[in-house]
């Protein structure tokens, strides 16, 4: 059986059935082994499929993050829609533009506060939300292939636990 040692921290494969379990007769796990190396490179994997998808459809994949938050809550402010999609205000602006020019949301001024811009999806907008489900479904569908349904509630499983490993506490 093979253990994961670090020392110095440089990560190491040992036999645990070896004699010698010293870092000189250990082998040095290549970085693109790691973890962080795995998750990045699966998700790029994931996305290209994804946008490839979503672009027989008239989507780009820059846009979907924006609209997955309104299918879920449509007629959010632009601030919450930033914090939705985990990205800068004014990247916000320059995306709900776009998307105004295609006709696939609008802009509201809130009723009780006519500082603020309300960002609806418009009857195009609401329009994508099946063809996106199918743009996604298709993807998980290749990116799942051969993964028995045991395999995949572990990998969910894992991803919950290092998301919860890694969370910012507030205090």
């Amino acid at each position: 059986m093979d253990l994961l040692v670090f020392l110095d921290g440089v990560a190491y494969i040992v036999n645990s059935m070896s004699a010698e379990k010293s870092p000189s007769s250990a082998i040095p796990i290549p970085f693109s082994t790691g973890f962080g190396y795995l998750l990045r490179h699966t998700h790029k994997a994931v996305s290209r499929r994804f946008a490839a998808e979503l672009a027989k459809i008239g989507i780009a994949f820059k846009h979907y993050y924006y609209l997955r938050a309104l299918f879920e809550t449509n007629g959010i402010s632009q601030v919450e829609l930033s914090e939705r999609v985990g990205v800068d205000q004014s990247t916000v602006v320059t995306v709900i533009d776009t998307l105004v020019r295609a006709k696939i949301v609008e802009r509201r001024k809130d009723p009780t506060d006519r500082r603020k811009a309300l960002i609806f999806l418009t009857a195009k907008g609401r329009a994508l939300r099946d063809p996106v489900r199918a743009a996604i479904d298709a993807a998980q569908a290749d990116a799942v292939r051969g993964i028995s349904a045991a395999d995949l509630k572990t990998f969910r499983n894992v991803a919950a636990r290092v998301r919860q490993n890694l969370a910012y506490s507030d205090g």
